[in-house]
């Protein structure tokens, strides 16, 4: 039995765009969430949906952001978000909804690989300091724009100390990396439950967690029934899974999601519909 995860080899040439640099091929289909936003209050999620209602766009499996949010000559009603980005990842509901989902996939709910990239700032004792010092703001800012700031400060600042990278049970630290075109990942192992609250148990300098970051980015079961990829520059976490895994998604309506081709473009540029 071919293991789709294990014998990945992702492309290294290629168009950088493409989902196939994300994802590895020989799952049965793939889907793609879209991540949502705030409202202005900051109590309510916002699905891209809503966004197009008021924009006068059109929300499809190949939408993106900013294109999305460009209002055509008349909008309805007053704007839905005060964010130009959507999360960084999944929301607390998008968990809720897409855990379960999940675990009827596998058989291996127990025991699950997490991947998070290895350029977070929490884990490089320079980059915490300076995005600290400077934009204490961005700091606290979860989402996209936040990684954005975490990866000019890891490549602005050089680590002024040992960079740092532990784990709280029941999260286990694994001893090797994994590494796909522009990305690597810290390792780690847990049961699937833990998805929701993953960031609580992975510690970089000064024992900080990693919560408000996009975390996992990258994840699966022992039986790579299924894989998770949640890019840290990107408005959507996509999944490669089963047919019927994938229908479920895509019929969630606490999900909005997509089908996706590993053919895809990926970029902020891609969406030829909202021009």
């Amino acid at each position: 039995m071919r293991r789709i995860v294990s014998d990945w080899r992702p492309p290294e040439h290629g168009h950088s765009g493409e989902l196939a640099r994300m994802l590895p091929d020989g799952f049965a289909a793939y889907a793609r969430i879209l991540h949502p936003f705030w409202s202005p209050d900051g109590e309510q999620s916002v699905s891209w949906g809503q966004v197009a209602q008021w924009s006068g766009r059109r929300v499809h499996r190949l939408a993106q952001v900013p294109a999305i949010l460009k209002p055509t000559a008349a909008t309805n009603g007053p704007r839905p978000t005060d964010d130009d980005e959507p999360l960084g990842g999944l929301s607390a509901d998008q968990f809720v909804c897409l855990l379960p989902h999940l675990t009827r996939a596998t058989e291996r709910a127990d025991s699950c690989s997490f991947g998070v990239w290895d350029g977070y700032a929490e884990f490089h004792e320079g980059a915490i300091q300076e995005l600290t010092l400077t934009s204490e703001q961005t700091a606290k800012t979860p989402g996209f724009m936040r990684s954005l700031a975490q990866t000019a400060a890891a490549a602005l600042f050089k680590p002024q100390g040992e960079s740092r990278v532990a784990a709280v049970p029941p999260v286990t630290l694994l001893p090797e990396n994994f590494t796909i075109p522009d990305r690597e990942f810290y390792m780690f192992n847990a049961p699937l439950s833990i998805a929701p609250t993953f960031t609580q148990h992975v510690l970089g300098v000064n024992d900080r967690p990693l919560e408000g970051t996009e975390a996992p980015n990258i994840w699966w079961p022992d039986d790579e029934a299924w894989l998770i990829s949640t890019d840290i520059d990107l408005a959507s976490t996509y999944v490669g899974g089963s047919a019927e895994l994938i229908e479920a998604i895509l019929a969630d309506p606490g999900l909005e999601a997509f089908p996706a081709h590993l053919s895809d473009s990926v970029t902020w540029d891609s969406d030829t519909v909202n021009q």
